[in-house]
């Protein structure tokens, strides 16, 4: 087997770092959050590595709060649970039919960014590690 990339003519719509990228089930990447040099993001953007002619990039929906070191997990029934990057240590859910992002009540006992998320078999999701960060929001 071999391993090739190549650069793409599109460009993000926004520089950040510390965001997450998830594939979703009709081929795009949702790019959720993360950080520039004025602080965490609230915004989202879709790459679509098949949209004629070339692969691009398009805004996507606000999140609820700003995020940056958090994690995205798809979950059984495709949509997708963002967790923590904030000072809230708070959670949402990215639901693709209707391209919009809800709250969950509640929230981590400890906020945290950079921490390890897992879907386990029994449908819980299970957070591991990270650091504890005060974040502007």
């Amino acid at each position: 087997a071999s391993l090739t990339s190549s650069n793409i003519a599109a460009n993000p719509i926004a520089l950040r770092t510390d965001h997450t990228a998830t594939l979703l089930a009709d081929g795009r990447v949702l790019i959720i959050g993360g950080g520039d040099g004025n602080g965490s993001l609230a915004f989202t953007e879709f790459y679509n590595p098949y949209s004629v002619p070339a692969p691009s990039f398009s805004a996507g929906p606000p999140l609820q709060r700003t995020r940056s070191g958090h994690t995205s997990t798809v979950l059984a029934n495709g949509k997708i649970l963002i967790v923590g990057g904030d000072a809230a240590g708070s959670a949402e859910i990215y639901d693709p039919a209707t391209q919009y992002f809800s709250p969950i009540s509640g929230s981590l006992n400890t906020p945290r960014q950079y921490h390890s998320a897992a879907l386990l078999n029994s449908g819980k999701i299970l957070i591991v590690g990270g650091v504890v960060v005060l974040l502007r929001t």
